[in-house]
């Protein structure tokens, strides 16, 4: 009788933590998930920086246009080269030379250049939890 007044108590305090009311504030739309660069030539040289560049929450899990979104690029393609200095854990970074992000997507690696002879048109960054 003990014993099983002890295994329903368990059970009891077992599903009311488990049901508990706390939920983890979700991080603000503005939240920055990568910094980096985007370059004109394919060696990421200083002198060919189009710009610093910084991706937001928002922007996530969704093929993106450099010439629409970044103002950067145009119908002759100008990004060559890419770098990342900070990414957000659980996140890649691909690029792509295609206008929607489905053909020669390769991954950046952060504090890497990423270049090709090719012009980058598109970019996606899939991060896991927002998925």
């Amino acid at each position: 009788m003990q014993f099983s007044t002890i295994i329903a108590t368990i059970a009891a305090l077992s599903m009311g933590v488990s049901a508990s009311p706390y939920k983890p504030v979700p991080e603000p739309d503005d939240t920055i998930y990568l910094k980096g660069a985007i370059f004109s030539d394919h060696k990421c040289t200083k002198s060919t920086k189009l710009a610093d560049w910084k991706l937001q929450k928002v922007e996530a899990n969704r093929c993106e246009k450099y010439e629409e979104h970044e103002n950067i690029g145009d119908e002759f393609w100008t990004v060559r080269s890419v770098t990342i200095d900070e990414l957000k854990p659980g996140c890649v970074l691909r690029v792509y030379d295609d206008a929607g992000c489905h053909f020669g997507g390769k991954k950046i690696q952060p504090k890497t250049c990423m270049g090709d002879d090719k012009y980058y048109r598109t970019y996606y960054l899939a991060c896991n939890e927002l998925a």
